[in-house]
């Protein structure tokens, strides 16, 4: 016994010789005792020469081997936090410093600038600090985004639109879940950085979004603020309109925010060339479309209160009012081969809604790095649709009229609780939501449906970091039921996620990233009520729907030096049981369509995204190209698509102006047995900035003949498709904006809030 602890005794020492000292330690929050991923770790002897460095891992922990070497200087710095020293005398074995926390410097956020090697990468997130030269350049919030040029990014500035990897992402600021109208009104000089998530965590990935966008601003105490932003075309129906007011008294904040967006078309037409297919028959149909008018209106008023009791304390209450009109007119003529005639059809459908929501919730930060945020929805649905489509023949007319009323209740609930360790991070989270629904489909005679379904999901994640190598693990079980006046479904699904990440060095790093997940049938999908959609076609849900069983996996490797930055990606996704609308023959004088599930799809994406900011310090560049390849079975089809796309973006500033251009071929997708040819993209803007005041004009789809396009291809036995969209008004469309600003008084300092739930229709349209 004594030699072995002799021998051992003897190893370490050698172990020391040979592979020096380490000292490690966990870098924290001072506000919210929350990790501090990202941060920088420097090691300097008594002469104040750089002897390691390293940076925390997305739990906050760090690990650096410093030889051997007897008293060290230990610096831990992080961007908007005051820089900690810890001097280590006697260094002779392994130190972990334990739990290091940095206090916040409001100061240095004001004045920090960041010109190049801005993105940290970390397990489950990217750490972007905006370049002074693409704040410069940036008019808004949303064309910062547009600007980052991130992997599976998406932005369209005039159009607000934000996709991650074609999915709506959560958007937070200071961590607090905030909408799309909230992220629109920050300024880009407020943002000391934005946090962005482009795969859903396994706390996430139950509520379809595309990812998270976290914005953390520099002026935690600078006060409210007031935003004001329009947005219009002189000659074109189209308008969109942001303003925003908060203002703190004491421990309390208040904020208001009222948003709309008009859309009126008149020269929006739709052409489509079908075929319908029997073993007796077989027949075409051709629509040409004529000018018909579209539009629409939202409109909303959120209300919001926070009070922030203490440091660890913090309750937030949150009035949605949402309101909107949408009226879609498609005209055109018909021409039938098999009846060797003609007729001209008008079809006009509107859409009303309105939906108010209350979002109540509470976070508590406790001792030993534990917190817990509970959150409470409630929603209450009113949506009116209806839909007339007239068949002028020659010598008669048929009329098809489709009236649903739809009013629905949600409640959504969900607690979530965190514990760090020193080297592992656990989160656990339960989800709820109940429902009920009414639906009343008027069309020959009066016929009522009532839905109700109950989601709960239990979910589990830890995540860690061992020198280079960081992971992240998370799974959950989500039990789902739905039933209607006759009929009841329960779906038992797990979810899960696996991250893993190494670093290579300080300009390179790879990450993989997979995820297992059930995509359920909606409501709606699940309907067996039937509606005439007209003379040939009829529409229903399928109560026997199967979820869909989907997994995917993606390789990221990130290269930064400079001024340069780039990402490849590899990924590849498999769907089994995929849900998608089909069609049969139901009798002599109808088809019927009706989701089914096919066998499968296969989807291999490689892609290459790049930008270089300040070429000959007045020229940002940006280009995405990629190759899609998607492969789909069925029971009687087999389908196969391969695509290129691309895109390209330039900017040129000089003082106050900027002068920008892009241009995006439109991706193609294919999904069961539909094409999806995606939309065309291309703008050129010209900007101007002064103090709080920002000009904006931009012309919209400058080189495309008929302005915005859209193409979708069914590629069906039964009945092959092909459907093309185009919107002339918005083809060269002049746009005009200005933006106004203004910050005041004394901010409130809020916790994070990192919840995020909400309610969506139940209803089954027959869509246009």
């Amino acid at each position: 016994m004594k030699l072995s602890l002799l021998l051992c005794f003897i190893a370490s020492l050698y172990s020391a010789q040979l592979f020096g000292q380490s000292i490690s330690g966990r870098v924290l929050s001072a506000c919210d005792s929350l990790p501090i991923p990202g941060a920088t770790i420097l090691i300097e002897d008594l002469e104040s020469k750089q002897i390691k460095g390293g940076v925390s891992g997305s739990d906050g922990t760090f690990e650096l081997n410093v030889g051997k070497q007897n008293q060290i200087n230990l610096s831990i710095s992080f961007v908007g936090f005051v820089t900690e020293q810890i001097q280590v005398k006697g260094f002779s074995e392994n130190i972990n410093v334990g739990e290091v926390f940095l206090k916040e410097n409001y100061q240095m956020l004001d004045e920090v600038v960041i010109t190049s090697d801005n993105i940290i990468n970390t397990i489950d997130k990217s750490i972007v600090y905006p370049t002074d030269i693409q704040l410069k350049v940036s008019s808004s919030s949303l064309s910062l985004l547009q600007n980052l040029n991130l992997p599976g990014l998406s932005v369209d500035i005039i159009e607000q639109k934000v996709n991650i990897n074609g999915n709506q992402p959560i958007y937070m600021i200071n961590g607090i879940v905030k909408t799309k109208h909230d992220f629109n009104a920050i300024n880009p000089k407020d943002i000391a950085r934005i946090e962005y998530e482009n795969s859903s965590s396994i706390r996430h990935i139950d509520k379809n979004v595309g990812g998270v966008i976290n914005v953390v601003l520099k002026h935690k105490e600078n006060g409210g603020n007031f935003w004001g932003n329009v947005l219009g075309s002189p000659l074109t129906g189209f308008l969109n309109t942001d303003i925003y007011f908060a203002y703190n008294w004491s421990k309390s904040e208040f904020s208001i925010n009222y948003f709309n967006n008009l859309r009126d078309y008149t020269h929006r037409w739709t052409d489509k060339t079908e075929k319908y297919v029997t073993p007796e028959f077989d027949f075409d149909r051709k629509f040409a479309g004529v000018d018909s008018p579209f539009g629409y209106f939202n409109q909303g008023i959120y209300l919001n209160y926070t009070y922030q009791h203490n440091s660890s304390t913090m309750f937030s209450a949150t009035l949605r009012n949402d309101l909107g009109k949408q009226h879609t007119s498609i005209n055109g003529d018909i021409t039938e081969s098999h009846k060797d005639l003609s007729y001209y059809r008008e079809s006009e459908s509107q859409f009303d809604s309105y939906i108010p929501a209350l979002d109540l919730y509470f976070k508590r930060i406790f001792k030993n790095n534990q917190s817990l945020e509970i959150n409470m929805v409630g929603t209450y649905q009113n949506t009116d649709y209806h839909r007339d489509l007239i068949d002028n023949y020659e010598i008669y007319t048929r009329e098809i009229t489709n009236n649903i009323d739809n009013s629905k209740l949600s409640l959504i609930s969900e607690i979530n609780y965190k514990k760090s360790f020193e080297r592992i991070n656990l989160n656990l989270g339960y989800q709820n939501m109940i429902a009920s629904s009414q639906n009343q489909y008027n069309e020959n005679f009066k016929e009522e449906e009532n839905l109700s379904e109950n989601n709960n999901y239990l979910y589990a994640g830890i995540s860690g970091r061992l020198n280079k190598f960081s992971y992240n693990l998370g799974t959950g079980v989500k039990l789902y039921s739905v039933k209607n006046d006759v009929d009841k479904r329960s779906y038992i699904k797990n979810h899960s996620t696996l991250s893993m990440m190494y670093s290579v060095n300080d300009n390179f790093n790879i990450k993989l990233s997979s995820f297992y997940t059930p995509h359920l049938p909606s409501l709606s999908q699940l309907s067996n009520v039937t509606q005439t959609y007209d003379e040939i076609m009829k529409i229903t849900g399928n109560p026997d729907l199967k979820a869909a069983q989907i997994i995917g996996t993606k390789l990221f490797m990130n290269y930064q030096k400079g001024n340069f930055n780039s990402t490849l990606t590899l990924g590849y996704q498999h769907r089994a049981n995929t849900i998608y609308i089909d069609v049969r023959p139901l009798n002599d004088t109808y088809f019927m369509s009706q989701p089914q599930n096919a066998i499968g799809d296969n989807h291999f994406n490689i892609e290459f995204k790049w930008s270089y900011l300040g070429l000959f310090n007045c020229i940002n560049l940006y280009s995405t190209i990629g190759y899609n390849s998607y492969e789909s079975k069925g029971l009687d089809y087999r389908h196969q698509l391969d695509d290129l796309y691309w895109d390209i973006s330039a900017q040129v500033y000089w003082k106050k102006w900027t002068l920008s251009a892009y241009y995006v071929k439109p991706k193609k997708s294919l999904l069961a047995q539909t094409v999806d040819y995606g939309e065309n993209n291309s703008q050129i803007s010209l900007g101007y900035k002064h103090n709080n005041i920002e000009l904006f004009a931009a012309v919209k789809y400058p080189f495309e003949k008929n302005g915005w396009e859209w193409s979708e291809e069914n590629l069906s036995k039964v009945n092959p498709s092909k459907t093309s969209v185009y919107i002339k008004d918005n083809r060269r469309m002049f746009v005009l904006g200005v933006t106004y600003s203004l910050n005041f008084g004394k901010r409130l300092k809020k916790l994070n809030k990192n919840l995020n739930n909400s309610d969506s229709t139940s209803i089954l349209k027959v869509q246009e």
